[in-house]
């Protein structure tokens, strides 16, 4: 009775990402040594940060949906989300936190063959909106390694719910996006 399924948002909710995504670039990049092992620590610190912070909160607080973001990256995980809620998802790129050096690594093609794979498989149910460039659009495609969670939660628990996750742990949980009524003329997913 304590399971939180990826199935439950609901339109009006705001969506938490509890870590930072670009762990797979960064992987890629420390095994063909494109970066140092200094610059890996970030991705070792986000890494070996487990989500049970986050889960332990949003059991306390009650929240709507939650999924981790793993091998089908933000983009795949947030469409499973929408798919099996009947929702669409809105999702700001400006406030999706990536970890340093990922962005330069990404214009490189420095990126795991999974964010390709992602890509090709998940794009159909995504729209970009705006002017959002190419790197940013492939880091959202990344496969994470012991990624974070991403959280649907009513917008009234949500600030709680951000500071509750945030007092207790070094990496930080940001607001990225809201849940919106899913219409036949857009896509699940919503990159503004």
């Amino acid at each position: 009775n304590k399971i939180i399924s990826n199935s439950g948002a609901k339109v009006g909710d705001v969506l938490i990402l509890t870590k930072p995504i670009g762990s797979g670039v960064l992987t890629t990049a420390l095994k063909i040594e494109f970066i140092t092992d200094e610059e890996f620590e970030e991705a070792a610190k986000v890494m070996s940060t487990l989500n049970k912070i986050g889960a332990e909160e949003m059991q306390k607080i009650g929240v709507n949906s939650c999924t981790d973001i793993t091998g089908f990256g933000l983009i795949g995980h947030a469409y499973e989300m929408a798919a099996g809620s009947g929702v669409a998802l809105e999702i700001d790129s400006k406030k999706i936190p990536v970890m340093k050096k990922v962005k330069d690594l990404v214009k490189e093609y420095c990126l795991p063959s999974g964010a390709y794979s992602n890509e090709k498989y998940f794009e159909k149910w995504v729209s970009f909106m705006g002017n959002i460039d190419d790197v940013t659009k492939l880091t959202l495609f990344d496969p994470q390694t012991s990624g974070g969670l991403l959280i649907s939660v009513s917008e009234e628990k949500s600030k709680e719910l951000l500071n509750n996750i945030n007092n207790r742990s070094e990496i930080k949980a940001e607001i990225i996006g809201r849940v919106v009524e899913a219409n036949k003329d857009n896509k699940p997913i919503n990159i503004i």
